[in-house]
């Protein structure tokens, strides 16, 4: 069975342009196709959050890591929120920005989806906040895995 182009998964067509993990913040492009906008013309909600859950969970897991090599970054999502600011075209070219918090028991991050050609141009700005667990006594005793 084949799914309907709007069953949103782990490929958004999403290509990463830069990551600076000292720093928190990585930075994407995303090419508009039709069905990445919602009937009112927005990104559509479920991109947004796509986006948003995947990205910065990479980019937490590897700021995590490099901060503390010896902790095994495993996390949940607590939450994850998207507003959709303005409305966007088909072929626009849009820069997503992810910054993550240094937090290291309740880290966040935010993604600005925002006009690769005016950065001004916002269209949407996804959250999302995580906890940290302690898998199997991992962080008490990282020799144990």
């Amino acid at each position: 069975m084949e799914l309907p182009q709007t069953a949103f998964g782990d490929d958004e067509s999403v290509a990463v342009e830069t990551v600076d993990i000292e720093n928190g913040e990585a930075t994407l492009r995303l090419v508009v196709e039709p069905h990445h906008i919602a009937s009112s013309g927005v990104l559509d909600e479920g991109v947004v959050a796509t986006i948003t859950d995947l990205q910065t969970t990479y980019l937490l897991v590897a700021e995590t890591l490099s901060r503390k090599p010896s902790r095994m970054p495993v996390s949940v999502s607590v939450s994850i929120s998207v507003q959709t600011i303005r409305p966007v075209a088909v072929g626009t070219v849009v820069e997503i920005v992810c910054t993550v918090s240094p937090d290291p028991i309740k880290p966040h991050a935010v993604a600005v989806f925002r006009s690769a050609v005016d950065p001004g141009i916002v269209f949407a700005v996804g959250r999302h906040s995580k906890q940290f667990k302690d898998m199997m006594g991992y962080a008490s005793n990282p020799g144990k895995l």
